[in-house]
């Protein structure tokens, strides 16, 4: 071999390797399927991992969505399209800067990561998100959303209880009680007295986790707040 085909050799070859490293570092992101079952044997829901990756000069973008499997078609439709819209990159600049000119708006920042809880024919998906526009303090929340795998159907707070009439007093009864244990001072200075049909919540471990964003009830500062439900579960449904 003379000198000149060794020289294209190697060029050819590192050539090669630049393109691989370059497509490694620009590859699109990928969809992976996440084979965890959490605690439940006896549903086969599975979830797809949509994963939206960018940074320009105006943003940062790492976001995680959830997509459901193996639900039956209809609702597997509506559930993946709602959290879809909720955690879209353009719909939540869209209301973060919401109000702004345009001369306002800084780097905006936003990363989402989820985690599934598993609770015999229920499934919580609770998503974090993290949105900054560049100033000031970042916006930190989760969307959660509780879905029946067996019925494929979404869960209200009413649908965890056979007592669906004293189940919000009680809720409200143990958030204040909570909070006074913790030196909270909710919203008003004399408790919370209203929650919701569209509260927040996810099952974890059995038990009933009712959520609130920053500010939604204490001030700013407190952060976000989570309170545990001593509620039992039994046959699916909470006692009081």
């Amino acid at each position: 071999m003379n000198k000149k085909k060794a020289i294209v050799i190697i060029f050819v070859l590192v050539l090669i390797l630049i393109i691989s490293v370059v497509a490694f570092i620009f590859k699109k992101p990928s969809e992976t399927i996440n084979t965890e079952s959490g605690d439940s044997m006896t549903l086969d829901v599975r979830i797809l991992n949509r994963n939206v990756v960018y940074q320009n000069a105006e943003r940062d973008v790492n976001v995680t969505i959830p997509e459901f499997q193996n639900l039956e078609d209809a609702f597997e439709r509506y559930i993946n399209q709602r959290i879809s819209e909720d955690l879209s990159e353009e719909n939540v600049y869209e209301e973060a800067t919401e109000g702004y000119t345009e001369d306002e708006i800084g780097f905006f920042t936003y990363e989402v990561e989820y985690e599934r809880y598993d609770c015999g024919d229920y499934i919580s998906i609770v998503a974090s998100q993290y949105i900054h526009l560049g100033d000031g303090r970042p916006q930190l929340r989760k969307r959660c959303y509780v879905i029946n795998g067996r019925e494929n159907a979404s869960v209200s707070l009413m649908d965890l209880f056979a007592d669906k009439i004293n189940y919000k007093s009680r809720i409200l009864e143990e958030i204040n009680k909570q909070a006074g244990e913790q030196n909270i001072e909710l919203v008003g200075g004399n408790g919370l007295n209203e929650i919701l049909d569209t509260q927040a919540f996810y099952i974890k471990d059995n038990q009933l986790v009712i959520y609130f964003e920053s500010s939604e009830i204490a001030a700013t500062a407190v952060g976000e707040l989570e309170f545990v439900m001593p509620f039992e579960m039994t046959d699916g449904m909470f006692t009081l």
